[in-house]
């Protein structure tokens, strides 16, 4: 398809962005009916001429790279052809052609005309190279005329360019020309509207209404930005000189052949004028440029035009930023609009980028000041690396982790591993070929915060028997580790923490490239829970403003059932599908919050077994709650806190 930029532009100097192909042989059913010759009539040799390709065609192939922007190439016309010809603003005044005067010239195509101009206030003087369009022809004018009087430009010359010479005559046309100061219309006239506007030519505007400039060439459309250098702004700013809100917000949209961009506001236009006072607005061109970075011959001045009076009143307002300040607004205090931590700002440029990649371990032991607290428990558990099966939920907070509430560099993490610790540090070589491993987040946020008898306060706030009632309903358990992966154990795959600590890695994003790593973001704040952190008081946890000296149950940042996912824990799901080829010997070590009371629980889980009853095997696609286990030793359906570590990418 036809464009006006051509080929894509390079990204870099070092390597080829397209292939050209040179058929060498004819093929009818390839739609080769021809092949590129010489003027001897000779074709491209296939043989001993480089890369080819057999196709039908036998093509010889030849590498190139397209023309770039001049900072990553180095070009100075941008990647295009040698442009010297700087652009200009290019008008459309409605006139009407009134006298024409006999035929002149040696091809009888010139004629002297008169021009009536509709609005008297847009007749400007008309110089060479300006252009009268009437019905089926094409005037082009040939010598500079004389000022227009009363909008009358009289004796103005022209010849045919387009169009029979003898069938022209009196009609209404347009005239186009360049913006020129010297010329005498004013910059108002250079500019057009969508619908137009009531009063040419900038009175009368609708609020829907688009702005619309054109200009003598394509344009660079990376240049034409609707909050800089094609800006419509309030005349009345609705933010009370606030800098943020004088912008009207929308979106540039370039025409086909990229001559003419139009100014279309994301809401309707603000309209709180009357016949006296209407609303007003301005238009600003700034600095734009045509293909090769040729900045405008003569610039546009400051254009100002109001709504119509009689429109519907309409308040809307805008807020924008540009990015050239972290304190936009300038308030006194210099607080900036954005914060840091996600993003960086690049003020010379007027942009912001995302944080640099950081890789994190976070662990959850006893290093962390909640986790410490906890009672490490005597004994293995084999929950869910049952042979038997098992389907298992479990919870880590965000401060079993170290990380806070208002850190952003802790939010927005994408996990890459998460790893559990083995039962006295050792594994016991085993396959499961059936394992599913699932992450969220949590909709309860557990806290073990004890009464003055020691028992917990908060109960319901950790996870529920029922296994959906613990996924927020606006997101669904993203899969990590698939079912058909299975997963393997081995002693070779345990690491050590800078404690010294040995992990065992769950099969996420293990044995398999880097670039097939599957990601997913914890502490998501695109995510928009409503609900988050039911049944406890909010966080930071009691439990931990406890242990940190904190005021408890005073000053949460969020209240219970106002949790957003910065606040919400991760909430990993394992099924493991019954095998009786796996062993299932090997056991988790892990810690339970308090010793008074199973709850709130941290851990809910349906796991088969071998008793004196017999085998009893679980399926874990068709549970929905947790039933417990079958071992007398792990009797309890629900639990507290296991330890391990999740590595993360910020």
């Amino acid at each position: 398809q036809v464009n006006s930029l051509g080929l894509p532009a390079a990204q870099t100097v070092t390597q080829p962005n397209l292939v050209v192909r040179f058929p060498t042989a004819a093929n009818a059913a390839a739609a080769q009916f021809d092949i590129l010759r010489n003027l001897a009539g000779k074709g491209v040799s296939f043989a001993n001429n480089g890369h080819t390709e057999s196709f039908p065609t036998a093509d010889v192939i030849r590498a190139a790279r397209s023309g770039g922007p001049t900072k990553l190439t180095g070009d100075p016309n941008n990647g295009f052809l040698l442009d010297n010809i700087p652009p200009r603003v290019l008008g459309a005044q409605a006139i009407a052609m009134t006298q024409i005067s006999a035929p002149m010239g040696p091809n009888g195509d010139e004629f002297l005309i008169d021009l009536q101009f509709t609005s008297i206030a847009c007749a400007s003087r008309p110089l060479e190279g300006d252009v009268v369009e009437v019905l089926t022809h094409v005037l082009e004018v040939t010598q500079d005329a004389s000022v227009p009087i009363g909008g009358l430009a009289v004796n103005v010359p022209v010849r045919v360019v387009f169009g029979d010479p003898a069938t022209l005559f009196p009609v209404a046309g347009q005239f186009r020309t360049t913006w020129n100061l010297a010329a005498g219309a004013p910059p108002e006239c250079f500019i057009r509207f969508s619908p137009p506007a009531l009063s040419p030519p900038n009175s009368g505007v609708a609020t829907d209404a688009g702005v619309v400039l054109t200009f003598s060439e394509p344009m660079d459309p990376d240049s034409i930005t609707p909050l800089e250098s094609f800006r419509v702004q309030y005349g009345n700013s609705p933010g009370a000189g606030n800098p943020m809100y004088d912008t009207v917000v929308g979106a540039v949209i370039p025409a086909a052949d990229l001559a003419s961009y139009t100014l279309e506001p994301s809401q309707p236009l603000r309209n709180q004028g009357d016949a006296l006072n209407p609303e007003p607005y301005t238009f600003q061109l700034g600095s734009v440029t045509d293909l090769a970075g040729n900045q405008l011959l003569f610039p546009l001045p400051t254009v100002g035009f109001t709504i119509d009076p009689a429109a519907p009143q309409v308040d809307s307002a805008s807020v924008s930023l540009n990015f050239n300040s972290t304190n936009e607004d300038g308030d006194i205090n210099g607080n900036p609009e954005v914060r840091p931590g996600q993003i960086i700002f690049d003020l010379t440029k007027g942009e912001i980028r995302p944080r640099g990649v950081n890789r994190i371990s976070a662990p959850v032991d006893q290093t962390q000041l909640v986790v410490n607290a906890m009672i490490p428990i005597t004994k293995a558990i084999v929950t869910p690396l049952s042979q038997y099966g098992s389907k298992m939920m479990a919870v880590w907070r965000y401060h079993d982790m170290g990380f806070g509430l208002l850190d952003e560099q802790d939010h927005n993490l994408d996990l890459e591993a998460i790893y559990w610790q083995p039962f006295g540090g050792a594994i016991s070589g085993d396959f499961f070929p059936s394992f599913q491993m699932s992450v969220g987040h949590g909709l309860k946020l557990p806290d073990e915060a004890v009464n003055g008898g020691l028992l917990p306060k908060y109960t319901k706030s950790g996870l529920a028997k029922n296994y959906d009632n613990n996924i927020p309903p606006e997101e669904s358990m993203i899969v990590l580790s698939d079912k058909s992966t299975g997963y393997q154990l081995t002693s070779l795959d345990i690491v050590n923490t800078p404690a010294g600590v040995k992990l065992m890695p769950w099969p996420y994003n293990q044995k398999i490239p880097p670039s097939e790593f599957k990601y997913w973001t914890w502490r998501d704040t695109a995510l928009v829970i409503a609900n988050g952190g039911q049944n406890g008081t909010g966080v930071d946890t009691d439990r931990l403003l406890s242990l940190s000296g904190g005021s408890v149950g005073f000053a949460k940042f969020y209240k219970k059932g106002e949790v957003p996912s910065i606040g919400l824990p991760l909430l990993m799901e394992f099924r493991t599908y019954p095998d009786t080829t796996a062993a299932g010997s090997n056991g988790f070590q892990i810690a339970i919050a308090i010793n008074s009371s199973a709850q709130p629980y941290f851990r809910t889980f349906s796991s088969g077994g071998a008793s004196n009853s017999g085998i009893v095997t679980v399926n874990p696609d068709q549970e929905t709650a947790g039933t417990g286990g079958v071992n007398p030793t792990i009797t309890s359906r629900l639990d507290n806190q296991s330890q391990a570590m999740a590595r993360c990418v910020s």
